[in-house]
């Protein structure tokens, strides 16, 4: 995942951060059984989420359907999800997170292909020049099996 302030890439073992302001990267372990996904908490839609269509309008020339998403349980990450979901394909083209202090973060989705495959080297970070590492997979590592109950 890509954006102007930040880049994430996962190869499923590794995690990378790379915060292109701060000229660093982290790099953290994925923890058995866990599967990175940006978009992991629409699963469970239905259980988890009040929906209620909020019209139509059109994204990057595709009829969608305007959806929002309010959690049932209160605690999560936000307060409110909107998606704009391509009629057709029904693919997200746009995303609207609100999170609990009000603050907004729009994401568009552009370009989208369905199974394109990608070359493994696409899941791997490549620095760009000198940037700061830390490197949080051998101190969970430490954490882990020096840890004392």
């Amino acid at each position: 995942m890509e954006s102007p302030e930040e880049t994430i890439v996962s190869d499923g073992q590794v995690v990378w951060t790379y915060t292109k302001e701060l000229q660093q990267v982290t790099k953290q372990k994925v923890h058995a059984g866990q599967k990175f996904n940006f978009l992991s908490f629409l699963k469970d839609v239905q259980a988890k989420y009040q929906a209620e269509l909020a019209g139509a309008e059109k994204v990057q020339s595709a009829e969608c359907k305007k959806v929002w998403l309010t959690p049932r349980d209160k605690g999560t990450d936000f307060e409110k999800l909107t998606l704009w979901v391509d009629g057709k394909s029904y693919l997200i083209r746009k995303m609207e997170l609100q999170d609990l202090p009000g603050n907004r973060t729009l994401f568009w989705f552009t370009e989208i292909k369905i199974n394109p495959g990608l070359p493994k080297s696409r899941f791997e970070f490549k620095p760009p020049g000198k940037i700061e590492l830390i490197d949080l997979t051998e101190s969970f590592d430490l954490i882990t099996s020096n840890a004392c109950f």
